[in-house]
């Protein structure tokens, strides 16, 4: 399995599908969606961890689930818990408190032409993108400006 220390040469994003553990990459900034301390957000790579090695305090793996409906999930592979949103569209915020994949915690991806893929929530009858931003833009939010979202790269860690 990648360790952080290797994730420069697996740099090739795959595709998120379901039954895969992915770190999910963000290329401009080099960091990882993570839980750290129980908070969602993106965190730089940690020297030397790898999937077999606990860590009970920082959780950059992701498992990928699929609902009845088709719609992907996200579930954290210490915590259990799923990405979701607060559903407040002035000010969406993402975090990973729920153990159930519910509709905040749906995400539909999208292969972006440039690579990697964009994460898309439901919002009324159409798509909105999930972006890095807020706080030193090291947090998950809504793109309500509805552009394009931010690429992320999915690499899976668990390759039978």
């Amino acid at each position: 399995l990648p360790s952080f220390a290797r994730i420069q040469i697996y740099k090739q994003s795959t595709c998120p599908w379901k039954g895969g553990t992915f770190i999910i990459h963000e290329p401009k900034s080099n960091l990882v969606i993570a839980l750290s301390n129980g908070v969602l957000g993106l965190y730089p790579q940690r020297e030397g961890g790898s999937r077999d090695t606990a860590n009970h305090d920082f959780g950059p793996y992701w498992k990928c689930m699929e609902n009845e409906a088709r719609w992907l999930g996200f579930e954290n592979t210490v915590s259990a818990a799923y990405i979701g949103h607060n559903n407040e569209m002035s000010c969406w915020r993402f975090a990973a408190k729920q153990l159930s994949h519910g509709d905040r915690e749906s995400f539909c991806a999208r292969q972006h032409p440039d690579g990697g893929y964009v994460l898309l929530v439901k919002y009324g009858s159409g798509f909105v993108p999930m972006r890095a931003g807020g706080k030193g833009g090291t947090e998950l939010v809504l793109d309500n400006g509805q552009k394009e979202g931010t690429r992320w790269q999915f690499i899976r860690v668990d390759y039978p």
